[in-house]
């Protein structure tokens, strides 16, 4: 009996799901919510996400010039909370970023983003979904 419960435990294990490769987030993405910090503002802007360098990660930048706050790159490594597989973590600490991510009707990826606050601020709140219609010139001009 423990061998059988054994191998239906190993099963269900090996049965999850498998993660989407990186280059599947490649792309212009509309983001809407509000952003972290005592005086949170609303976001209705435009994001860009691509594979990190390395390819085990992605990288997630606002569209702005370069140099712009906000513009610097923030690394999303692949996680997982409990049970829970499909979530991406940028930074460390009370600052860290998490955006569990879906797909929608159209199989594009969804992301809902909650974090970025030092302890006592306010933390962001956002939504984002791939603008499928984008141009490269949407952001900035990057490919």
């Amino acid at each position: 009996m423990k061998a059988v419960l054994l191998a239906f435990l190993l099963a269900a294990g090996a049965a999850r799901a498998e993660l989407p490769p990186p280059d599947y987030f490649t792309g212009i993405y509309e983001r809407v919510g509000r952003s972290a910090g005592p005086e949170s503002a609303l976001l209705d802007d435009l994001v860009r996400i691509d594979p990190a360098p390395d390819g085990e990660a992605l990288e997630l930048r606002v569209c702005a010039p370069e140099g712009a706050p906000g513009s610097a790159a923030l690394r999303l490594d692949f996680t997982e909370l409990g049970d829970v597989a499909n979530l991406l973590q940028g930074g460390t600490g009370a600052a860290a970023l998490y955006c569990q991510f879906f797909n929608d009707a159209g199989n594009y990826p969804l992301l809902a983003c909650s974090g970025g606050a030092e302890t006592g601020e306010t933390p962001a709140r956002f939504m984002l979904w791939a603008k499928t219609d984008a141009i490269p010139e949407d952001c900035g001009g990057q490919d």
